[in-house]
């Protein structure tokens, strides 16, 4: 009988100490492979055919891949914002995938085509612009496939100049596209949200472009209104004229310009410098009416009424003068 229940107490104890060790151990989880990590690389060699007016433009660049494990990501490709699809070539320059000396594969491709960008109009003439050239992966999803931006080639070419506009430098990062579809086959991409990876370029308008080809005109036409004021008072109608032949010519010019841009349903910057010139000559054309019947009266003479004149003139000059400068600080530091 105590032969036995030594036996037992043995048996017991030999089942704790075999239970502690595993009680004691951390439980594991078998984590599957990461994602495919991609280096892709964008160097814009030629960016010119700026439309504003379409949200368009034209570039040529070479695109490149650097990666290590079995998914070219150069069979999947896309570029999203290319526009005109039937005029947009890619072309890659190596037969095959190269495999480098550190094991990785590599192909570079030329580019060309028209990308569609929209652009912010709100500060125009003074506005700054991005040109974006954004990749993705349409066959993997994001669980596949991550994409890293080449920060140390990438970027453009020293000669690529824009007429008209100022280069202010180059970003890339990283994305992901979430389209919330599987398009009808959720075991071919594996999921919803794909990589991808925005280049841009940032661009600037240039200042001579707002005070030759838009302010220059505005301040003859301007100035075309205020001789109104240095007219004698009693030739009216010449004074009448001159203020809405400027009134006529301020439309025209307008028109001139918003013809290039799109329709934004909203006013630019040089839309409000517009709508100060339009208030001017409109009060410029009350004044003269006004003055025309004030003058008739016997206890006004000529010398008072040319000071009215010219103290109105000041009034105007430095309105104009205020209020443009204003629109023009706020847009700078916007």
């Amino acid at each position: 009988m105590r032969l036995g229940m030594k036996r037992l107490a043995a048996a017991v104890v030999v089942l704790v100490l075999g239970l502690l060790p595993a009680a004691a151990q951390p439980a594991t989880t078998t984590l599957g492979p990461g994602p495919e990590v991609v280096t892709v690389g964008v160097y814009p060699t030629v960016v010119d055919d700026l439309n504003i007016a379409a949200s368009t433009y034209d570039a040529v660049a070479y695109v490149w891949f650097r990666w290590k494990g079995p998914i070219d990501p150069t069979a999947g490709v896309e570029f999203a914002n290319a526009s005109e699809r039937q005029n947009f070539t890619r072309q890659a320059l190596l037969d095959t995938p190269q495999t480098l000396a550190d094991g990785s594969h590599y192909q570079i491709l030329q580019i060309h085509g028209r990308f569609f960008q929209p652009f912010s109009l709100v500060d125009f003439p003074f506005d700054r612009q991005t040109l974006a050239i954004t990749i993705e992966d349409e066959i993997n999803a994001h669980h596949r496939l991550v994409y890293v931006p080449d920060l140390k080639d990438s970027g453009f070419a020293p000669a690529l100049q824009i007429p008209g506009w100022r280069m202010l430098g180059w970003h890339a990062e990283a994305a992901a596209q979430d389209y919330g579809s599987h398009f009808g086959a959720p075991e071919v991409a594996g999921g919803t949200r794909h990589p991808g990876l925005v280049f841009s370029i940032a661009i600037e308008r240039r200042a001579s472009f707002f005070l030759w080809k838009l302010f220059l005109p505005l301040l003859i036409v301007m100035c075309a209104n205020w001789l109104a004021f240095l007219i004698k008072p009693d030739l009216v109608d010449v004074r009448t004229a001159l203020t809405a032949t400027a009134l006529l010519t301020l439309v025209f010019l307008q028109k001139s310009y918003s013809d290039d841009l799109p329709e934004i349903g909203t006013l630019v910057l040089m839309d409000k410098i517009y709508v100060v010139a339009y208030l001017l000559v409109i009060a410029t054309l009350a004044h003269v009416v006004t003055v025309a019947s004030w003058q008739k009266k016997p206890s006004v003479t000529d010398a008072r009424v040319v000071r009215v004149d010219w103290t109105s003139l000041a009034i105007h000059i430095a309105f104009f003068i205020v209020a443009v400068g204003m629109l023009v600080l706020s847009a700078a530091r916007s």
